[in-house]
């Protein structure tokens, strides 16, 4: 499994592994922010996407 997120408000996305229930994000510089997006598919093919333009912002 992998975590989408953004360093660009969401411009762009790259996909972050999840290890033992973490993800390892590389953060922007201080002043920037980070942005997540969640994607569930279920069997039947319904689909639900949940995006969090700047979850948090980075000192």
């Amino acid at each position: 499994m992998k975590i989408p997120y953004s360093t660009d408000g969401g411009t762009t996305w790259k996909k972050a592994p999840v290890a033992e229930g973490a993800v390892k994000i590389d953060n922007p510089r201080a002043g920037g922010s980070v942005s997540l997006r969640a994607e569930i598919k279920d069997r039947h093919g319904n689909k639900a996407v949940q995006t969090i333009i700047d979850a948090y912002l980075t000192r």
